[in-house]
């Protein structure tokens, strides 16, 4: 999983999105009879935090990171802080 949300590899995001469901279809498959719900929201939060992290990555500068930041919905006093 790692591997697939470095911020280094040079993939789409769509890509990395297809590949991480590919990759949880399976994983969630395997374990789903086992209850571990805690375990996924801890997972959940730290996949957001990678896949956040790629976007930023993504958005270099500092007018792109705004740009996204507004398009995305998020108010213009808070996409400038």
């Amino acid at each position: 999983m790692k591997q697939i949300t470095r911020r280094n590899r040079g993939v789409s995001m769509s890509h990395r999105f297809t590949e991480l469901r590919r990759y949880f279809q399976g994983w969630v498959g395997y374990f789903r009879l086992v209850p571990i719900k805690t375990y996924f929201a801890e997972l959940d939060k730290w996949i957001r935090r990678r896949i956040w992290a790629c976007y930023w990555k993504q958005w270099r500068g500092v007018r792109t990171r705004i740009a996204n930041l507004r398009r995305l919905g998020v108010k213009d006093d808070e996409a400038v802080t």
